[in-house]
C-alpha cells in the first residue's frame, strides 16, 4: 500500500469519527512530509529508522509508514476501515431525500483540519 495514501485515509477516517483536529491534521501533515521524498529516498530513511527524523512523522506514522511500505495494510488503518464500517446513524433517509440546502464546511484554510484540494 502507498504510505502516503494509507496516512491520508487514516486522517479520513478519524476525521469522520470526530476525532480531535489534531489528530487529523498529525496524519496529514506527515502524508505531507513523506509525500516530498522519492521512494528511494522513503524506503532508505525506513530502512535507517530516521522516518522520525521528519518534521511531523511520529511514532505512529512511522508505524503506518513501515506497515504499508512493507505492502500491507498498516494494522491502524485496517482498525479504523473496519470501526468505520457502519453508518454514522441509523434511520434518515426519508429526511436526507427531503432536505437541501447549503455547504458550509471548515478547512485548514480556515479553523478545521482538511484541505481544500481535491484529489479524485
Amino acid at each position: 500500500m502507498d504510505p502516503v495514501d494509507a496516512l491520508n485515509e487514516i486522517a479520513f477516517w478519524l476525521e469522520r469519527e470526530l476525532a480531535p483536529t489534531f489528530k487529523v491534521q498529525a496524519f496529514r501533515k506527515a502524508a505531507r512530509a513523506i509525500g516530498e521524498l522519492t521512494p528511494q529516498q522513503l524506503e532508505e530513511s525506513a530502512r535507517t529508522g530516521r522516518l522520525k527524523n521528519l518534521p511531523g512523522v511520529a511514532a505512529r506514522s512511522v508505524e503506518v509508514i513501515t506497515q504499508a511500505l512493507g505492502g500491507a495494510v498498516p494494522n491502524y488503518l485496517a482498525n479504523l476501515r473496519r470501526s468505520g464500517a457502519q453508518p454514522l446513524t441509523e434511520g434518515g433517509r426519508d429526511l436526507h431525500a427531503a432536505v437541501s440546502g447549503d455547504l458550509h464546511s471548515h478547512s485548514d484554510w480556515s479553523d478545521g483540519g482538511s484541505p481544500i484540494e481535491v484529489r479524485c
